[in-house]
This record gives structure tokens, C-alpha cells and sequence, in this order.
């Protein structure tokens, strides 16, 4: 039986410290992490970034790979799932209100005898009561909180020599967005770390840092970028796909579902897409959605290969400016790594930090994800070129589902190692090794040389700071 007990932290806001009671989900001593319970979740759809993360059944220990010690890890992981937004919450009770209206204006004219207008499903949706509401809109669903708490629990399983510890701020540092389900998503990560170790009847307060979102420029570097502001814009990919053949197709065969005289309803392409929001938002909360039985899986591909358009042109590799941007970032992540490589040389003096968790959103993940050059595709992702792009890499639903998460592991493999590179890196997308493109020492475990990291930093950013990528006036003079 779940229950909903309180968690406690110290959480920094904008330099000011504020104790904090924030209620989480949970069940204490009791939170299954079982795969298998999870699989009716992701065994129907997948729905790009709106996507339930796909709970992992098997984890290894990782703290020595060959020759090869685990130092510490720094960890950039997305909130867990969420209630649909306000707007879309709102969009849905107009959109199934304008459905409602056009079945009783042809029952009405017909003199209001027919129950069975259109396909009985038309009529299964006529009844529908949406459960959904405003006041959850945003906010981290129980299921959320639970894919943080596990997630949390198989990486101190697979790094047990770092996450293991009992807590210490200066062992274990927490950073957040302002966001209520960012916060909540790494109490609900360090409850799973921590659990059982804590002086409060188990509980172990933590202290997280949380910028106000108008000063964040680690975490929403996205909202602090004149020029990536500027550019960003839905493509004209997207634009063009959405109202190209193969989302006609979709429209066609809803039609045929719903109401294939179109008696009633004459199906468009907005209404389509808002069908198919409301059933990603229903599923990704209730894990089930009447909607959902409009669409087919090559349906929902073709939608999903839209959404993933919009993410690959303004949050991926189709523009550089999308992954530039991420550059504050990819420097917070590799201070943590050379503070620990300086630690380790330097032991006598200080020990490193165990490990480093930062929360944060889609928009965070993507662009960090793109600047390592990682599930890119040898094509661009383009509105002409959908077939060849099925199996593309770049897909929402594989790397930025709810929690999503990047884990960057320093290894010490010592100073008689056969290469000479005694520090190396390894990366962890969601939970799976990734070998960056650019990375040419790699070795058979997938980790890299920490310089490569830091060449490649220096050579997609040209030396320039944030501030220099989002200077609009000087980008123009240099053009």
C-alpha cells in the first residue's frame, strides 16, 4: 500500500538556506523496483520525450573495471514523469467539449434518436470524463517518483564504492531547477540513495541547491541565450511533415475508425495531434487512455517522427547552436572530473567528492547529449526522408524519456597503465555505455581518456564562453 510520508532537505535558493518540508511519494522499506511490473507501460507506445523511462531488470558492479577503479561520477538526470501541462490540460477539456458539440448538433438533426452515430468507439469517447485536472498540472506523478527512487537504487548497486557512503555534503553534492517536480525528483533520488541511513526514522536530510530560474544558467542555459533564443523556432522540417503525406495517412485512417462517413466528425490534422496528446497524457499518469485506441504503432511512429523533428532542430544536432549553448554544463562536468583527477594525485591533501547529481529537464539533457556528438545519425533528420529514417538514433523516447539520465564515471586505471592514460571516462545513457564519436582511445570497456574530453570541449566551442555564443551583435559582426 503506497503512502505519503515527508522528506526532508535543506534547500539553497538564489544564496539564501531554507529548510524545507517537501511530501514525496513512497512506501518506506517497501518500493519495488521490479522490471516487470513496468511493462505494461512500455509495451503498447512509445512517445518521445513524454515517454515513462524504461526500468532496467539487471544491474552489474561497475566499481572496478580490468585495472580500472571507479573515483567519482557526475549525474545530469531529468525529472520523472509529469502531469500534462496547464495549457494541455486545459486544450483537452476544449478539444473533447468541441467533439461533444458536433455529436449533439447531428443528433439533434436528426431528430435525436441515435446513440450509435458514427463507430461505437465515437461513442465510447462521447462518454469520457477526463481525470486529468488543472491543480496536478506539471507536477511529478507517483510513478515519477518511484523511477527516481529505483533509478537511485541500481546505481548505488552498480557503483557501490561511491554511492554507498553515508551522506555528507561535502561527499555527495545536489543541485535542481526551481521546479517543483525537479526538486521533488532529487529528494525522491537521494530517498532511494539514502534510504534506512538517515537519523529521522531513516530519513536523511539532504542539502540541495536550487538557483531561482532567472539566474540559472547551468541547468536552463536555454532561457539565457539571446541567440539561441533567436534561432530557435519550430523548423520548417516540422512544419512541412506535419502537414505532409504520411501524417494525412494517420488523419485517414482515425477517420476510418472514428467515423468513416463523416457523419459527425471530419477529422483534421490539429485534432489528430491533440487526440494523440491526450492520449500520451492520460497513459503516461493512469498507464491507459481510450484515446490511445485511435492509433495504431505505425500511427503513432509517423507522430512521434514529427515530435522528434521539432527536438532534432531545436534542442539537437540540427542547428549547432542547439548543443553550443549546453557549454556552461559540459565545463561544470568536467571541473568535477579534473577536481577528482587532482584529488587522487593529490591524496595526502584531500579526498575527492563522491559524486556530483544535477536535475534538471528535456531541454538540459538534449543539448548535452549533442554536444558529445552522441545518437546522431550520418542523415539529417528531414521532412522528406521519414522511411529512411526508422531505425534513425535520434529518438526522443531513447534519450530524454522521463528521467533520463547521463552518467559520467571517472576511473583511476593507475599509473602503470598499458596506454598511459591512467584517468578515463565512461558514459552511462540511461543506464546503457556509450562511446563518444570522437573518442579514439577508447578501450574495450567503452571509456575514453579524460583529455579527449577536454580537447573535444575546446573544439566545438573555439575557446569562446557563454557569453560569446550568445552574443547576437557579435556573431552578426563576425558573419
Amino acid at each position: 500500500m503506497e503512502v505519503m510520508g515527508l522528506l526532508h532537505a535543506i534547500v539553497i535558493i538564489a544564496g539564501a538556506v531554507l529548510v524545507a518540508v517537501i511530501r514525496v511519494w513512497h512506501t518506506p522499506y517497501g518500493v519495488s523496483c521490479d522490471a516487470t511490473e513496468n511493462t505494461y507501460r512500455l509495451s503498447i507506445f512509445t512517445f518521445s520525450t513524454k515517454s515513462p523511462y524504461p526500468f532496467k531488470a539487471t544491474v552489474r558492479n561497475e566499481t572496478t573495471l580490468g585495472t580500472c577503479t571507479a573515483v567519482t561520477l557526475y549525474g545530469l538526470i531529468r525529472h520523472g514523469t509529469r502531469y500534462p501541462q496547464q495549457k494541455h490540460i486545459q486544450g483537452f477539456k476544449a478539444f473533447v467539449s468541441s467533439l461533444n458539440q458536433k455529436l449533439r448538433d447531428v443528433r439533434y438533426g436528426d431528430g435525436g434518436g441515435d446513440d450509435q452515430i458514427g463507430s461505437p468507439l465515437l461513442s465510447t469517447l462521447r462518454g469520457w470524463e477526463n481525470r486529468l485536472h488543472e491543480d496536478d498540472a506539471s507536477k511529478l506523478t507517483h510513478h515519477g517518483s518511484r523511477e527516481q527512487f529505483c533509478l537511485a537504487k541500481r546505481l548505488a548497486q552498480r557503483y557501490p564504492s561511491l554511492l554507498e557512503e553515508t551522506y555528507c555534503s561535502s561527499t555527495y553534492a545536489f543541485r535542481s531547477t526551481q521546479s517543483s517536480r525537479t526538486i521533488e525528483s532529487a529528494l525522491s533520488f537521494a530517498h532511494g540513495l539514502f534510504e534506512g541511513t538517515g537519523p529521522l526514522n531513516g530519513y536523511q536530510p539532504i542539502t540541495l541547491d536550487v538557483v531561482g530560474m532567472h539566474e540559472d544558467k547551468l541547468l536552463r542555459f536555454f532561457d539565457h541565450c539571446p541567440h539561441y533564443l533567436k534561432m530557435k523556432e519550430v523548423s520548417s522540417c516540422a512544419q512541412k511533415f506535419q502537414y505532409g503525406p504520411h501524417i494525412h495517412q494517420v488523419v485517414a485512417r482515425v477517420q476510418a475508425i472514428i467515423d468513416p462517413e463523416q457523419r459527425v466528425w471530419n477529422v483534421t490534422i490539429p485534432e489528430v495531434l491533440s487526440a494523440y496528446k491526450l492520449c500520451i497524457g492520460e497513459h503516461v499518469v493512469f498507464g491507459d487512455s481510450i484515446w490511445c485506441q485511435l492509433f495504431s504503432h505505425h500511427d503513432v511512429a509517423v507522430i512521434e517522427y514529427l515530435a522528434d523533428l521539432k527536438l532534432y532542430w531545436t534542442k539537437g544536432h540540427g542547428q549547432d547552436i542547439n548543443w553550443k549553448i549546453a557549454a556552461p554544463l559540459v565545463e561544470d562536468m568536467l571541473k568535477h572530473l579534473n577536481e577528482a583527477q587532482e584529488s587522487v594525485v593529490l591524496a595526502h591533501l584531500r579526498k575527492p567528492q563522491k559524486a556530483t547529481f544535477r536535475f534538471a529537464h528535456a531541454e538540459t539533457l538534449l543539448p548535452f547529449v549533442a554536444f558529445w556528438g552522441l545518437m546522431n545519425d550520418s542523415q539529417k533528420l528531414k521532412d522528406d526522408n521519414y522511411l529512411e529514417m526508422v531505425d534513425r538514433k535520434f529518438r526522443g523516447s531513447h534519450i530524454t524519456p522521463f528521467s533520463a539520465n547521463v552518467v559520467c564515471v571517472l576511473y583511476d586505471c593507475g599509473s602503470g597503465a598499458e596506454d598511459g592514460e591512467r584517468f578515463r571516462v565512461r558514459i552511462l545513457l540511461n543506464e546503457m555505455g556509450v562511446v563518444p564519436p570522437f573518442c579514439r582511445k577508447h578501450d574495450h570497456f567503452g571509456m575514453c581518456p579524460l583529455h579527449e574530453f577536454a580537447n573535444h570541449f575546446m573544439d566545438k566551442t573555439g575557446g569562446q564562453n557563454f557569453s560569446e555564443i550568445c552574443n547576437v551583435r557579435m556573431l552578426q559582426a563576425g558573419s
